[in-house]
């Protein structure tokens, strides 16, 4: 019972107005109430910290002071349930799985700033909070309220798990879940799906919570336990939950069937892969960890990967391990020595793509891995909502969980192919290539993309065709939009870009190439050839600047551009000013993707000239001299991808190279003698009737000075016979 004085907070539907009173019935108890102070428009509404300041006609009267939230409940249609927020995010699977779905994450919320910080990294809107802590809940309410979306949440495990002492609700973390609850209550969800391991199934009073948050929201509750070792090598035992309305078609939620492949680490990582030096000091059991692991003092665990089997269930405790001794280690391919499983290794094998983004330090980051809902779990259920939103919604239903199990699956492998590097990539091996339906082996010099091999034929056929790089029936991805950094935290960087060019003195055998500096990231971003026939300098130039923007797109950051090309700087503050393009502008198609992005960046952006480095001395001061530095750097940089390419590439260009020179040389020899013969114009008829009657002697004449060729320009004209005709007399 509310005594006076006291606030409180409730989710209410309003009644009516009472004179200067609004008339609310609470949706928990449906009490009614009367509510002062405060202007609101029919519908639901959230109230916190509403005072109890006495009694009118029987009914309580609640007070709105300056410290008072309310917020309106948006309505809910099909689009809530394509897009949902996320709290105990951790480094949010259940994001990875709605991307997949083409579903949209919104705002994820965890207590570690470590984890925050890869969310951002993966170009996910996150905030540091505590659900325990009221302030931040309402702060995650109000930064939710724009519209209705789902509400995920992987709650605390430790109080249920085998691992733990199984206290329950009686463990002071349970109290987690119960804030969830009650998260999902005020902010009167579409719907909520909870992520757990199995045995919390076995707490009566956790369930019991769940049920009544369903009964009161007049939801359907169902729940079902997925192993993920029964449709990818790693264990992994959750148990899902799913609060939605009861409508005409009911939600479904089953069991995904036994793989039938029964699937093996060998089937989804054939070869352990090369990473940095770095990165595998840092994983390397030291010399105490691999005697502790060795020791059946510490149990009887295997404690290395059987490529054969399956993979064990991975623990947040992982690479952490004096902390209890969990982990699991492989024997590295370069040191032949234990260690950790990479992060995107123990990532993939928990069904997180390649290329998601971790933390800076490995084993931290395998921290991170050993709590994470796995996304493949998270599709299926997800899968499940579409299909009952698009039934109760839509007029017909497109999407089949099992179908879209299969794709991602697929795409784990596909990705992991495309991108990991195995030994046997850095001793440069020929691979098989077909060719205009030839076969042939394709030498290769060290790491060879498809990328690169894409843009290497696109170079040789010109342009008017289309290149694409195949693995069987299956396309290899353009590569060009990866980047060598994480992308963008939220703060300001700085984007230095800039392009070289060779050859560019031969019309059409020009190379060009460009790159992107960041000092925030340490160094070189991205780089590479130009692609297509246009092999020019500008193109280079305005090829970096849209890397650039892509790449700052991918996260919040505010981004500073700098650029040493005067037309690129000042092409990009035109689009930022809203003016069209100019229809004369060259390289349309580079203009027209930069246009876009300037205005997905708005306000984040800033264009920046330098000067080019070749006027360093020129620097007003540290700050612009710093600025020149990192702008030679993105010259190397460019440089360097420039001269980079396949082996089989560069004998070729050679080849022609050569073959325009010899061309050249012979094409000069000719202007020589045409120059030789063009000077005669500048001499009378006389001259020109001497050397008549000298050749009607059939005396030779000496072969026309070279030497001559310095007083003519190259712009000679072509008619010069005719010009000399009227002097000879017709």
């Amino acid at each position: 019972m509310l005594a006076t004085g006291e606030s409180c907070d409730l989710a209410a539907l309003l009644l009516g107005k009472e004179g200067e009173l609004t008339v609310f019935m609470g949706l928990w108890h449906q009490e009614t109430f009367l509510v002062r102070n405060r202007a609101f428009a029919d519908g639901i509404w959230t109230l916190y910290g509403v005072i109890l300041v006495g009694w009118s006609s029987g009914l309580p009267v609640l007070e709105c002071t300056d410290e008072t939230c309310t917020i309106h409940k948006q309505p809910r249609d099909i689009a809530a349930y394509q897009s949902l927020n996320e709290v105990c995010a951790g480094i949010s699977g259940m994001s990875v799985a709605a991307k997949a779905l083409s579903m949209r994450p919104g705002l994820c919320l965890d207590k570690s700033d470590l984890a925050c910080a890869v969310l951002r990294r993966n170009g996910l809107e996150a905030v540091q909070g505590d659900l325990n802590n009221r302030q931040d809940r309402i702060a995650f309410h109000k930064a939710v309220s724009g519209a209705a979306s789902l509400l995920v949440a992987g709650f605390p495990c430790q109080p249920f798990s085998m691992q733990g002492d199984r206290a329950g609700m009686q463990d002071i973390r349970s109290n987690t879940l119960l804030q969830v609850l009650r998260l999902a209550w005020h902010l009167q969800a579409p719907g909520l799906v909870l992520e757990c391991v199995a045995a919390v199934q076995d707490f009566p009073e956790a369930m019991q919570a769940i049920q009544q948050l369903a009964h009161k929201l007049d939801y359907s509750f169902e729940h079902v336990v997925l192993e993920l070792a029964d449709q990818w090598p790693c264990k992994r035992k959750r148990w899902w939950g799913v609060l939605l309305p009861k409508l005409k078609c009911p939600l479904g939620l089953s069991n995904w069937p036994l793989s039938t492949a029964h699937p093996c680490i060998r089937d989804v990582i054939p070869e352990w892969p090369c990473w940095p030096t770095e990165q595998i000091l840092d994983l390397a059991w030291t010399q105490q960890e691999t005697e502790m692991y060795e020791s059946d003092q510490f149990g009887s665990d295997c404690r290395r990967y059987d490529a054969n089997g399956v993979a064990p269930t991975a623990l947040h405790s992982y690479g952490c391990a004096l902390s209890g001794f969990r982990g699991v280690g492989v024997v590295d391919v370069t040191t032949g020595q234990l260690r950790f499983a990479h992060p995107s290794e123990l990532g993939l094998l928990n069904t997180l793509p390649v290329d998601f983004c971790y933390a800076d330090s490995a084993r931290d980051s395998l921290c991170l891995v050993g709590q994470v809902a796995a996304p493949l779990q998270a599709l299926w259920v997800f899968a499940h909502i579409t299909v009952w939103s698009q039934a109760n919604f839509a007029a017909q239903v497109h999407l089949q969980p099992l179908a879209a199990l299969s794709h991602f699956k697929q795409s784990l492998l596909n990705q992991r192919q495309d991108s990991w590097l195995t030994k046997d990539m850095f001793q440069g091996l020929p691979i098989q290539v077909t060719l205009d339906g030839h076969d042939c082996l394709f030498p290769t010099q060290g790491q060879l993309t498809a990328g690169q091999l894409g843009a290497a034929e696109q170079h040789l056929h010109g342009p008017g065709h289309k290149v694409e790089v195949f693995h069987g029936n299956r396309r290899i991805p353009d590569v060009t939009r990866c980047y060598h950094a994480a992308r963008p935290l939220g703060q300001h960087v700085k984007l230095f870009t800039d392009g070289s060019g060779l050859f560019q003195d031969l019309p059409g055998l020009e190379l060009a190439a460009w790159a992107v500096q960041c000092p925030e990231a340490g160094g070189p971003l991205a780089s590479g050839p130009v692609r297509g026939a246009d092999q020019s300098v500008p193109r280079a130039e305005l090829t970096a600047a849209v890397s650039a923007l892509n790449w700052a797109v991918l996260g919040t950051a505010a981004v500073g551009l700098w650029s040493d090309a005067m037309y690129v700087v000042e092409g990009l503050r035109r689009l930022q000013s809203g003016l069209p393009l100019k229809s004369t502008a060259e390289h349309r198609d580079l203009w027209e993707e930069a246009e876009s992005l300037v205005l997905q960046l708005a306000d984040r952006l800033t264009i920046n000239h330098v000067r080019a480095h070749e006027e360093a001395d020129e620097a007003l001061g540290p700050y612009e001299a710093w600025c020149i530095e990192w702008n030679a750097a993105a010259d190397t940089a460019a440089g360097l991808a420039n001269v980079n390419r396949p082996q089989v590439f560069q004998e070729l260009h050679a080849k022609l190279c050569c073959d325009r020179k010899h061309q050249c040389s012979r094409l000069k020899a000719l202007q020589a003698i045409h120059f030789g013969i063009a000077s005669l114009t500048n001499q009378d008829r006389q001259t020109l009737q001497d050397w008549e009657e000298v050749e009607a002697e059939d005396e030779e004449l000496p072969p026309p000075a070279l030497e001559q060729m310095d007083g003519f320009s190259d712009s000679f004209a072509p008619n010069w016979r005719q010009a000399i005709k009227p002097l000879k007399g017709g």
